[in-house]
């Protein structure tokens, strides 16, 4: 394998994208797909066109997940957490169905906040602690894919020896703080280690799911296309990095494109 050369890393995968269809993309994919009632524990199902979504879920919060959620500063009272015990995406013309909670690595949590509001708080792991927070609709793809890259982080970490998770850690932690002029000001080999990590995951997720995807739009009938997936991926999820990135290095001001 060629030896990893950020400053190359970053010039071929810092790309301008579209800002108007990625939006448009994400605001098609969080159309839920129906209302998922919650009580203390149950099961639900919801469908639109093809596709259907399953969840089962519980209020047993394991204590990881517990000081997860003390963690949260949240103007809000009375926030209602829940353990995400199964959850699949099928294809229904196709008898195709991907089992989200089977890919976690082991002693995984998945834990979700459905009443959620704040778009800026988004979905994270924390690999430390073994738990994945989400926030929001389960009942859209939108969220499956988020939950996707989620665990695509967490498999990766666990994959590492501990000299490789101490390093991902401190380009991360380097340029999380950096973005605040807190610490060390990070250095091209941090935004491309982040960049790649993130890349990584979003690829994760895509390679998960694109069996249950339509390969070109349908007329007359609900469809999630690869290129709806790819473009919502590059022209949305990764643009924060790489608008962040571009300006940080100086390479190009997203902001005028």
């Amino acid at each position: 394998m060629p030896e990893f050369e950020p400053s190359q890393y970053l010039e071929q995968h810092i790309k301008v994208g579209d800002r108007e269809q990625g939006q448009s993309l994400i605001d098609k994919l969080s159309e839920s797909f129906g209302p998922f009632e919650y009580k203390e524990s149950g099961e639900m199902s919801v469908q639109k066109g093809p596709f259907e979504i399953k969840l089962s879920y519980d209020s047993e919060l394991n204590q990881p997940a517990r000081s997860i959620i003390s963690d949260q500063s949240l103007p809000e009272h009375n926030r209602k957490y829940y353990s995400v015990r199964g959850y699949k995406f099928s294809r229904l013309d196709r008898d195709q169905q991907l089992d989200l909670i089977s890919l976690l690595p082991a002693d995984y949590q998945v834990i979700v906040e459905p009443e959620h509001r704040y778009k800026s708080s988004p979905n994270l792991v924390d690999q430390g602690r073994k738990v994945i927070l989400l926030r929001g609709d389960l009942a859209s793809p939108a969220i499956i894919l988020s939950l996707l890259h989620e665990i695509g982080h967490a498999r990766s970490y666990d994959n590492k020896t501990a000299e490789g998770k101490h390093r991902d850690w401190k380009h991360r932690s380097i340029v999380d703080f950096g973005v605040y002029g807190i610490g060390d000001k990070p250095g091209q080999d941090d935004y491309a280690a982040v960049l790649r990590d993130e890349r990584d995951a979003w690829a994760f997720a895509l390679g998960k799911i694109r069996l249950l995807l339509d390969s070109k739009e349908e007329v007359g009938r609900y469809s999630i296309t690869k290129k709806d997936v790819r473009s919502m991926i590059h022209n949305w999820a990764l643009q924060g990095y790489n608008k962040m990135f571009a300006n940080e290095l100086g390479q190009m001001d997203l902001d005028k494109k």
